[in-house]
């Protein structure tokens, strides 16, 4: 599962194949990515949008309250007995995450991210991680959201069965 405004698969970055923008694309050489939920992603080249596409990537672009997603991304859930989720926080909106490297308009709010990890907790979750907080161009609230997820994945994760 991959909170994210990017899908990250770029051929190359700034000349190189191994990158933050390229990372889903090599993953996608050597395995099968179908099994990806892919949330918030909403800026992207159209090459990244046919080929998530043809990579059976499960996508769920960034909307204002989630309600259809939250509901396809739970029944995707249960078709597995362990998740690993990444927090991309440019994957929620600037107005609630400034603090990230690559701000894109229209994302996640807080509240409907936390019903995405609220979701979770019937799942057993394998590992997680919260990545691009940017402290540089942060003043504070980024930092707080994402201690806020982490705390809120480590509860989930605490539940497991």
């Amino acid at each position: 599962m991959v909170f994210d405004a990017h899908f990250d698969l770029r051929n190359e970055w700034e000349g190189s194949r191994y990158s933050h923008a390229s990372y889903l694309r090599r993953i996608s050489e050597v395995r099968d990515v179908s099994c990806v939920a892919h949330i918030g992603a909403r800026a992207a080249t159209e090459e990244e949008w046919r080929l998530s596409k043809n990579l059976g990537l499960v996508v769920s672009p960034g909307e204002a309250d989630g309600t259809e997603s939250l509901k396809r991304f739970k029944s995707f859930l249960s078709d597995f007995r362990r998740v690993y989720v990444s927090v991309d926080l440019d994957g929620l909106d600037p107005a609630y995450a400034p603090g990230v490297g690559t701000p894109e308009p229209g994302g996640l709010t807080t509240p409907t991210t936390l019903k995405y990890v609220y979701a979770l907790r019937e799942s057993d979750l394998a590992a997680f991680d919260i990545v691009e907080l940017c402290p540089v161009y942060d003043n504070g609230s980024t930092a707080t959201l994402a201690a806020r997820l982490m705390n809120e994945l480590v509860a989930v994760a605490s539940l497991r069965k």
